[in-house]
């Protein structure tokens, strides 16, 4: 009986999981292995899959700069002003 309640409290902490980055089967995993309780932790501290910042390529978006600036829908003013302005919020998120 108290097995049945682990299991099904193992995958009640995995669909809790499933919203999170660590996923239904790490979350199912670690509560089914050392307690559920110690999952459900696991699953309240871990970082909601919406709040992943997706990884910016600098190099595409100086690339869209340039291409704009070549097309004319920038100035040259706008251009370095915009291109410096992304090389320093790259430089804090590093």
């Amino acid at each position: 009986m108290i097995i049945l309640f682990w299991i099904i409290l193992s995958f009640a902490v995995g669909a809790a999981g499933s919203t999170r980055k660590i996923g239904f089967f790490w979350a199912f995993l670690g509560s089914l292995l050392l307690s559920p309780l110690v999952g459900i932790i696991f699953v309240a501290f871990d970082k909601k899959k919406d709040e992943i910042k997706p990884i910016r390529n600098v190099s595409d978006e100086l690339q869209k700069l340039f291409d704009l600036k070549n097309s004319g829908a920038l100035s040259e003013y706008e251009y370095e002003k915009q291109k410096k302005s992304l090389l320093e919020n790259e430089s804090k998120n590093k």
